[in-house]
């Protein structure tokens, strides 16, 4: 029902909220991995909590020691530049639709200069 759930999401949220969550600092037995363990075991028969450990050699991820990071922002291009590029792009693709649709007419031109050199 949704009070039970309602209730669970509550538990979840003072529960966990005030553990830090992050990989590399999570343990077996921390509240995080317990309660996951304890929920999935509700709607899931087999619930197996394995530990691993990156290869030293040839690791498949990585992971960062750092809990807290800075941000950093920079000033990007405005959007007058787009405008230009757009407008670039839209006047070459319209000369080479213009030249690809004059080329039936330069064929007959060169076709009657022909012609007439030939005669």
């Amino acid at each position: 029902s949704i009070s039970s759930w309602v209730r669970e999401k509550q538990w979840y949220q003072r529960r966990v909220r005030g553990t830090n969550r992050a990989a590399v600092l999570l343990q077996r037995d921390s509240p995080v991995i317990s309660f996951l363990e304890q929920t999935l075991g509700k709607y899931i028969s087999e619930v197996i909590v394995s530990e691993f450990k990156a290869s030293k050699k040839d690791p498949e991820f990585q992971f960062y020691d750092q809990t807290e990071t800075k941000l950093f922002s920079y000033n990007v291009k405005p959007a007058v530049f787009d405008l230009f590029l757009a407008i670039a792009v839209f006047v070459y693709l319209g000369a080479v639709y213009l030249f690809v649709k004059s080329v039936p007419v330069m064929m007959t031109y060169a076709y009657q200069l022909r012609k007439l050199k030939s005669s």
